[in-house]
């Protein structure tokens, strides 16, 4: 726990990891959350207050991936949550549907309401002759003056 901590020091602009917690001294809610987010990074904070409510409040204006109200790192184990910082912390997410996603690579795929009549099922090509047949097939849709 380290008291006195000065805006000039370097704990109190870089990311600590470990057992290390900067004790600051705010005469109001709007200088703590001022203080809070002077920082390029936005990993994790911490709200301690007796009103529950209040402490809501004052995690939604704190610039960070995770806030935690009267506790430290529950979203570690919450695995159902995201997890992950903002601004030079925000690297990427982990934990619940989008730490899920950047395992994944997203894909659209767009289809016309309508089947075309005229061009009949997809049929994959056996030989070099249906190759050329589908080029020219291909080559003629291009040409086709309403899908331009």
């Amino acid at each position: 726990v380290l008291e006195g901590v000065t805006p000039a020091m370097r704990v109190a602009r870089e990311e600590t990891f470990g057992p290390v917690v900067s004790v600051y001294r705010v005469y109001s809610v709007d200088e703590a959350i001022e203080r809070a987010n002077d920082s390029e990074y936005g990993l994790n904070a911490s709200v301690w207050t007796g009103d529950l409510a209040q402490g809501r409040e004052v995690a939604k204006r704190i610039e960070c991936g995770t806030v935690n109200v009267n506790e430290v790192m529950m979203i570690y184990n919450s695995f159902a949550l995201p997890m992950g910082g903002v601004k030079a912390s925000g690297v990427s997410r982990r934990h619940g549907a989008h730490g899920i996603r950047k395992f994944t690579q997203m894909q659209a795929i767009v289809t016309h309401l309508r089947p075309v009549p005229w061009v009949g099922p997809i049929k994959l090509a056996t030989s070099a002759e249906q190759v050329k047949r589908v080029l020219r097939l291909l080559r003629l849709w291009a040409k086709m003056p309403f899908l331009r």
